[in-house]
């Protein structure tokens, strides 16, 4: 396998790429409760979901079951 390389990438390899929300200090607090579903068709499963992301602190990878709850019920109750 023969892989050309474009010789103009300015990319540095050894540039350091800052996650900003990958530190907590930078990442925005979650809604300290559902008001923002509050009555609405997927306040179930945001409710799952702010209360793991409050158990994990902010950690995705930990509630990935209750994002894809959540992000099934928004696609389908779309307006």
């Amino acid at each position: 396998m023969n892989i050309m390389r474009n010789n103009n990438d300015k990319t540095d390899k050894n540039e350091k790429v800052e996650c900003i929300d990958c530190k907590r200090e930078t990442q925005k607090e979650a809604p300290a409760n559902a008001s923002s579903s509050d009555g609405m068709k997927c306040e179930i499963p945001y409710t799952k979901v702010n209360s793991c992301m409050i158990k994990n602190e902010g950690q995705i990878t930990k509630c990935v079951r209750e994002w894809d709850e959540f992000k099934a019920c928004h696609d389908k109750n779309r307006r």
